[in-house]
């Protein structure tokens, strides 16, 4: 840099010298020489030669002054990241779920909000990229993710939060599932005063046949509803049982209605999946 100024102060040194040299000395008795015409010319080649000095002095100038791009300082690269000591790296991949021909099928989700802790805390880490991937740095010790995505003006897919442990100075795997698609599941069935009607399917997100979520009266629909993101493709039925305080029972106690399994099935708009069933039991 010092080089560079040095060069930059010696040009417009020169330059004055030189201007005033040939100017004020002996171009006043050459002019009493020539006419008009040849001091024009005489002018034009000064001025060339001047700018292709000042070219010249410019790009030795810009030379000197041009540092390796590739460090800062003693050694450190130009776009890499130093990581702190106590700091370890979690790559968190988000997939979206779905089931084809019975079987689950999980794709990497871009566009997904990944948050540290519940996402209603709006602490956002990061956006997933094409691959469904984001690279997180954060302090070692434990810690919860979570992810969100709005899909449009009237739905959106979230997941709870998931545990990791960050170690210091290392890379931790993290996968988040997300069920892309809101769903609304409606069974037309009285099952009686202290009873309840109950769901249960494939998958985490309906119980994996085990367990069973307990549905909702509707007195608009005069029957009973789920609402949820559930993987299409999945595979459920609709179950009868006693009503129980709880949203969530095992299937053991309850009975299974009639008839061949039903699957979540895409949504015509775009916007949401709406079922309609009346199970028999």
């Amino acid at each position: 840099m010092q080089n560079a100024l040095l060069i930059i102060f010696m040009h417009k040194y020169l330059t004055f010298c030189i201007f005033d040299y040939i100017i004020n000395a002996p171009w006043k008795k050459v002019k009493k020489k020539f006419d008009n015409q040849f001091q024009e010319e005489m002018m034009k080649l000064f001025t060339a030669g001047i700018v292709l000095f000042s070219s010249i002095l410019i790009s030795c100038s810009a030379a000197l002054s041009v540092q390796d791009p590739t460090t800062i300082g003693n050694s450190q690269k130009i776009g890499v990241e130093s990581v702190p000591a106590n700091y370890g790296t979690v790559l968190v991949t988000v997939y979206a779920d779905s089931y084809q021909n019975g079987n689950p099928v999980s794709t990497p989700y871009a566009g997904v909000g990944v948050y540290g802790g519940p996402w209603q805390a709006d602490k956002l880490l990061g956006i997933t990229s094409n691959n469904g991937q984001v690279s997180v740095s954060l302090p070692a010790g434990n810690t919860n993710f979570s992810a969100f995505i709005l899909i449009n003006d009237e739905s959106d897919a979230f997941s709870g939060t998931v545990p990791v442990t960050v170690t210091a100075q290392k890379t931790v795997d993290l996968s988040i599932h997300l069920a892309p698609t809101p769903v609304v599941i409606n069974a037309y069935s009285n099952p009686g005063t202290g009873y309840a009607l109950y769901i249960s399917g494939q998958g985490s997100y309906l119980g994996n046949w085990t367990n069973a979520y307990r549905m909702t009266y509707s007195s608009s629909i005069n029957g009973w509803t789920y609402q949820g993101n559930l993987p299409i493709g999945a595979q459920f039925k609709v179950l009868l049982g006693a009503w129980i305080n709880s949203n969530s029972v095992s299937v053991s106690s309850l009975t299974w209605q009639t008839g061949n399994n039903l699957t979540i099935t895409a949504p015509y708009d775009n916007y949401e999946s709406v079922i309609s069933d009346n199970p028999v039991f």
